[in-house]
């Protein structure tokens, strides 16, 4: 897709709502549906780097997922078996969008592909792509079917 393309898909986010958190592998996937209704309306997913603040303070990373929660616990374990800070964070996290889903107030499209969605509360998630090979870092789908993806610049 154009970088136009990719500016327009990341700035669709904005009409959305936080709705969910999880992961799939060492992927993260963050859900969004529509304010009005709360019905599905987009799943951005993260291959790269990634984190959540909340007034600076980091609250998610991925890197989370490569710890488990109880401490000398095996980590591959751990991850086969959803036990890891960054599910044990995304458990608590889920927990407060269910009450309180966050509404996105700008999402923009950096360089080098790096995504910033801000929203309400002071919540901000970066997604920070790190390899200049032409391999996908993140990408977003739609409901209905459309979605783009971030493959690099080589």
């Amino acid at each position: 897709m154009s970088e136009i393309a990719l500016n327009e898909a990341v700035a669709c986010l904005v009409p959305y709502t936080l709705t969910g958190i999880d992961r799939d592998a060492l992927t993260g996937v963050f859900a969004f549906a529509t304010r009005e209704s709360l019905s599905p309306g987009a799943v951005l997913q993260a291959h790269c780097p990634f984190r959540l603040t909340r007034g600076g303070d980091l609250v998610l990373g991925s890197e989370d997922m490569r710890w488990p929660q109880v401490r000398g616990t095996d980590p591959a374990a751990a991850l086969a078996d959803f036990t890891t800070l960054y599910d044990e964070h995304a458990r608590r996290l889920c927990e407060r969008l269910g009450h309180s889903p966050l509404n996105v107030v700008r999402s923009t499209l950096g360089d080098s592909g790096r995504v910033t969605v801000e929203m309400e509360d002071a919540h901000v998630l970066e997604i920070l792509p790190v390899t200049s090979e032409h391999a996908e870092s993140w990408r977003v789908f739609f409901r209905g079917g459309d979605h783009v993806s971030y493959r690099g610049e080589s």
